[in-house]
Order: structure tokens, then C-alpha cells, then sequence
């Protein structure tokens, strides 16, 4: 490798960064072996290696081992349960930059790293404010990004999706999708399977239908299903989403307006 080469690589920050973190931690464990070392200097190297640590964070785009707009679920919610009050936790939560995706305002002064990474992807309200992502009663699905259709695998229904705010793609995360019924068939029976009268539709069997006409009908009834007027969906359970903001910096974030 030529020198410039070798040189160019060796001033990247994340090389530099990396390096200064192996030299500060080798001088913390042979300084552990001195305990006759001065203590200045001993938190000098501690400092050191946890300041490497941060520009390390920075160039990953993490924080305390966290990713700004990392997507976490919490069990609980903001209300009182059994003499706990977690409205107070999830205000703890967002002192340290955990914030619940329920659409609220994003503005860009006070989420700035956040704002810099999602954008208005979830929303727009203005030129310097957008949205937290709303997930409140809705199921989350893998970005499909341009996979092909298969029983196991890709969204069929790509081009009924709905992009959150204007010119943004279909494929792209932060595009919703309304409910559907995939298209079925049902197997029902009739009080005379045999009948065959011109003009006329065959008579079914309801789950109310008394035993005598059952018994005249031969098969018996199907078992009657649970339905929703509203929705079809998968046996579920409630869940908090609450997304990373990054750390809080003192008198900078705060509770942002709904």
C-alpha cells in the first residue's frame, strides 16, 4: 500500500479514535498494576479512554449503546398499576431520551439528532417540525425493500400503500397500509343439497338452526367463528413504543407539544 494510502486510512477518525481507545485502555490495566501511581494521573487515563469511548459512539451514530431512532417495547404503559405510578417512569424514560412514538410534534431545535436521522418520513407539520412516528393500536411490518413475492417472504400489496408525506415511496419505511380481507371462499350447506330448482338459491343452515332441521339437512352446521365489523387480525397483546432521541443535554430536550 502506497504511503499516502497508509496515511489517509491512519487519519480517518474512526481509525484514529480506535486507536487512541487500545493505547488508553493498555495504559488503564498497566496502571492497575501500579498502585503507587499518582490518582491525578489515574483518572487522567479513566477520562481519556471514556472520552475515546463517546467520539467512538458518535462516529457509530450511537449513544450509551443505543441508536438515535432505534425502536424499543416497554411493558407498561403511563398508567397506575398495583401502587405504581408510571407516569413518572416513562417521564424518567424521556429525560434520558426515550420518547413514545404516539405522532406527536418532533420539532427540529429540540430533537436535533433525531430530526437529522428520520426527517419527515412519519409526517410533516411545518418546515422545522415533523412528526414521532404513531404506532398506537397498529402492528409493525418489515420494510419490504424491493424483495420479491413469495409465500414466506414480500408485501404483495405494495401499490396500495400510503406514503406519509408527499413524494415519498411506497417502498420506503414509514409508508402505512390500510386493512384488508384476502380474498377467501366458505363452504356452507344447504337444507336440501339435492334440491335443484330453477330461479331459486339454496337455503343455509345457520348456528341457530333447530336439530330437526339439521337432521333433515344431513350434514351438520360449521361452528360459528369469532368476527370484527372493523378489522381482520392475529391473536395480539398491547405493547408501549417508545423510540431513542438520543442524551439528554441539560435545558434542551423537553416534553415537545402534541
Amino acid at each position: 500500500m502506497p504511503a499516502s494510502s497508509a496515511t489517509k486510512y491512519l487519519k480517518h477518525p474512526l481509525a484514529t479514535s480506535v486507536a487512541s481507545a487500545m493505547v488508553s485502555t493498555l495504559l488503564t490495566l498497566f496502571l492497575a498494576t501500579k498502585p503507587t501511581f499518582d490518582e491525578s494521573a489515574r483518572r487522567a487515563v479513566s477520562n481519556a479512554v471514556a472520552g475515546q469511548s463517546i467520539e467512538i459512539s458518535k462516529l457509530a451514530g450511537s449513544a450509551n449503546g443505543f441508536i438515535v431512532g432505534e425502536i424499543r417495547t416497554f411493558a407498561f404503559d403511563g398508567e397506575p398499576f398495583e401502587g405504581t405510578n408510571y407516569r413518572q417512569i416513562l417521564d424518567d424514560l424521556q429525560n434520558v431520551g426515550w420518547v413514545e412514538c404516539r405522532g406527536q410534534a418532533m420539532p427540529k431545535r429540540v430533537y436535533p439528532d433525531l430530526y437529522s436521522r428520520v426527517g419527515g418520513r412519519w409526517g410533516r407539520i411545518d418546515d422545522e417540525t415533523v412528526r414521532f412516528p404513531d404506532f398506537r393500536g397498529v402492528f409493525l411490518r418489515g420494510w419490504n425493500h424491493f424483495a420479491s413475492v413469495s409465500d414466506f417472504v414480500g408485501d404483495p400489496d405494495i401499490t396500495d400503500r400510503e406514503s406519509s408525506v408527499s413524494g415519498q415511496e411506497r417502498d420506503r419505511v414509514g409508508s402505512s397500509q390500510p386493512p384488508a380481507i384476502q380474498l377467501h371462499t366458505h363452504v356452507e350447506f344447504a337444507t336440501n343439497p339435492g334440491a335443484s330448482i330453477p330461479g331459486s338459491s339454496p337455503q343455509f343452515i345457520g348456528k341457530n338452526a333447530t336439530d330437526a332441521t339439521k337432521a333433515q339437512s344431513g350434514p351438520p352446521a360449521p361452528e360459528s367463528v369469532k368476527t370484527s365489523r372493523f378489522e381482520t387480525r392475529p391473536k395480539n397483546k398491547y405493547v408501549l413504543y417508545c423510540i431513542y432521541t438520543g442524551p439528554r443535554m441539560e435545558n434542551h430536550y423537553h416534553r415537545s407539544p402534541s
